[in-house]
């Protein structure tokens, strides 16, 4: 039996539509955390919002955002074309991980396919530019180490052919028992192993994002520029672009 969730809320109201929210997920048999914080305010609702777990393709984000740092610091330039070959790239139901022929494309044009269909060759792709461990190494510089990049997307499926082969209707089935059971038989849904990270720590990634957009001036046209930034917690400008925050 899984524990109680551990509830946050500014008022009474905020966490009565936590509890709501969580006993949504239950009766679905879904269990995750929750966080939904005011970016002005701080005002914050939520589950179980310190709890590490695997972020599968919300590693994305966070990828992206080291991507567009490097970008900004003049390291990397987002018209460099990029040859993927599909017979060596990485699986995955949508974009470049779809194609059959070998593509070229622009950095820029991997980050809007990673981010807008979730392509996962995309992802890996920008991972051969800017490694794992340097995606790692910038999110503590930023003071999000509590999100940890640790394995490309394809590790994914690479561990969960090496426990199911290639049916992963077991595969499906084996994360569902291990869930239960608490253990895991794929790595890469052990949040000790998996590119992980909790609500919480998600959250506040976006907040940096959002407050440094909107310190821009006109948060549209900064965003079009690709002019957002981060900041380390001693105040070292870092990067960031093509970020739209909704306020």
């Amino acid at each position: 039996m899984s524990p109680a969730p551990v509830y946050v809320g500014d008022d009474g109201a905020l966490l009565d539509v936590a509890e709501a929210i969580a006993a949504d997920w239950a009766a679905l048999g879904v269990r995750g955390s929750f966080l939904a914080r005011h970016l002005d305010t701080g005002e914050r609702l939520g589950f179980d919002v310190d709890e590490p777990m695997p972020l599968a393709s919300v590693v994305k984000v966070p990828l992206a955002l080291v991507v567009l740092d490097r970008i900004a610091a003049g390291e990397l330039d987002p018209a460099h074309p990029v040859t993927v070959d599909p017979a060596r790239s990485s699986v995955g139901p949508t974009g470049l991980a779809a194609f059959r022929h070998p593509a070229t494309v622009a950095v820029g044009d991997l980050l809007l396919l990673m981010l807008s269909v979730s392509d996962n060759a995309a992802a890996d792709t920008l991972l051969d530019l800017v490694p794992a461990t340097d995606v790692d190494e910038r999110l503590r510089a930023w003071g999000c180490g509590e999100i940890r990049m640790r394995h490309r997307m394809n590790h994914m499926y690479e561990c969960a052919a090496g426990a199911a082969g290639n049916d992963f209707s077991l595969a499906l089935e084996l994360a569902l028992r291990d869930e239960r059971a608490g253990r895991h038989t794929i790595e890469t849904l052990d949040p000790a192993y998996a590119n992980a990270g909790s609500a919480a720590a998600l959250v506040e990634l976006l907040r940096r994002g959002g407050r440094d957009l909107r310190a821009d001036g006109d948060g549209g046209a900064a965003a079009a520029d690709g002019a957002a930034g981060l900041h380390a917690p001693a105040g070292e400008r870092a990067a960031g672009g093509h970020v739209a925050v909704e306020r």
